[in-house]
């Protein structure tokens, strides 16, 4: 979103860059090129309202929507276009649903991956077992008094919002908190909003509010913990949709999130579609190898299987009447 900022004192125009709605941002004053700061400004396209400006005083600012192309008026990129990518081969989602963290994590480690994990990020939703899920990534930066007031309305800081509305179904939103839980990264009122609209859920590595609430939405929720303070406090959303570092492991958007009760793992999107089938095969295969060892057998031969096992589970498989494992 552009604004233009009309001085009526000194005539002079800026061009601000913003992406989305009330995206708080400074800017060069063209031609002169000094900068300002904007303490308030707009929240709606089509609708002026005056702001202060260091160094010119009061001002009006008026919006309108441009939410993909952005003039600028310095060298400066504020906003990060929406990336396009490429379909995920179909199935491979719903076979990453048939698999456990541990089982990814695993594969991961043996591509050099070696911490796909989000440490200490937890589920939240005792009636959701887990998600997998595209990430839609959210940044936050730390608030400032000049530029994030009490309303986040009247501020223009409302990217959360807009990342609840537009969140695509079946994605999971993601945000880096910096791991600072001093306030909410949402609660159940976005949550549940997000819920409806078929996101497949949110995971921050800051705190989540209204934890009481969350326990018993079938939506799943994964947070380091719960925090009451609200989340404009001391966090001001930065970006949506660019390359975020969440629980100390880089996500991008359109990687693939898998979530159970043990936690979240991170598989780059392009790793999705190759790892997914001897995920699954790990998964099975484990599953085998775990029935001999609570049947009593011995760690050696078993696990890691021998080749006697190995050649054991797979006339297992062949055995069974629906092949299955």
């Amino acid at each position: 979103m552009t604004r233009c900022l009309t001085s009526r004192a000194k005539q002079r125009v800026m061009s601000v860059d913003a992406p989305l709605y009330g995206f708080v941002t400074s800017g060069m004053l063209a031609p002169y090129g000094e900068p300002v700061e904007l303490a308030r400004f707009i929240h709606q396209p089509g609708v002026t309202v005056s702001a202060e400006i260091a160094g010119l005083g009061r001002v009006e600012v008026h919006g309108r929507d441009d939410r993909r192309t952005l003039e600028q008026s310095s060298s400066r990129r504020n906003v990060t276009a929406e990336p396009e990518l490429d379909p995920l081969p179909p199935g491979v989602l719903d076979t990453l649903r048939r698999v456990s963290t541990s089982t990814l994590a695993t594969q991961l480690y043996r591509r050099g991956f070696r911490q796909p994990t989000l440490l200490g990020v937890k589920p939240l939703s005792q009636v959701v077992d887990g998600f997998v899920g595209e990430a839609y990534t959210m940044r936050f930066i730390p608030a400032r008094e000049d530029v994030n007031t009490l309303d986040p309305y009247r501020s223009g800081n409302t990217l959360q919002w807009e990342s609840i509305e537009n969140v695509p179904p079946g994605h999971v939103i993601v945000v880096d908190s910096r791991g600072d839980t001093s306030a909410a990264s949402g609660g159940d009122m976005l949550m549940t909003r997000a819920m409806v609209r078929g996101a497949a859920g949110f995971v921050t590595d800051g705190g989540l509010r209204d934890g009481h609430v969350l326990s018993q939405l079938r939506f799943a929720t994964y947070a380091s913990t719960v925090t009451i303070t609200t989340r404009a406090a001391f966090h001001h959303v930065a970006d949506l949709q660019v390359p975020i570092g969440c629980a100390g492991v880089a996500v991008y958007p359109g990687d693939v999130l898998v979530g159970d009760r043990d936690g979240v793992v991170v598989v780059p999107r392009a790793l999705a579609p190759e790892i997914a089938a001897p995920a699954l095969e790990q998964e099975q295969l484990e599953g085998y190898l775990h029935t001999r060892l609570k049947a009593g057998e011995p760690l050696w031969g078993i696990y890691p299987p021998s080749e006697q096992t190995l050649a054991d589970y797979r006339a297992s498989t062949a055995a069974a009447p629906d092949g299955s494992r």
